[in-house]
């Protein structure tokens, strides 16, 4: 994962991503690149029912575009065309 500039966003906290009759664990994970993790905010395990035993993980994600940011930005950079972003975006 640090290899290719990855982070778990999940938060720690008393709730658990997945319930069984035979125990609980933290088996889901949130996993974001390094430009997405300061626009991801707000995560945390919904108390809506999922229909499985797994919780319903949500997050807020700025997609607001900061010119500055994105000039300044250290990491990875993609070139893409103005006709390929909405795939882009959508496989991101």
């Amino acid at each position: 994962m640090a290899r290719n500039q990855l982070y778990i966003i999940n938060e720690d906290i008393p709730r658990t991503t997945f319930q069984s009759s035979r125990g609980s664990s933290n088996i889901d994970l949130s996993i974001v690149n390094n430009k997405m993790l300061a626009d991801t905010k707000d995560w945390k395990i919904s108390e809506e029912e999922s229909g499985s035993g797994h919780n319903i993980l949500k997050c807020n994600i700025n997609f607001a575009k900061d010119k500055t940011k994105i000039k300044n930005f250290p990491g990875l950079q993609y070139i893409i065309k103005k006709q390929q972003r909405t795939e882009f975006y959508k496989n991101c």
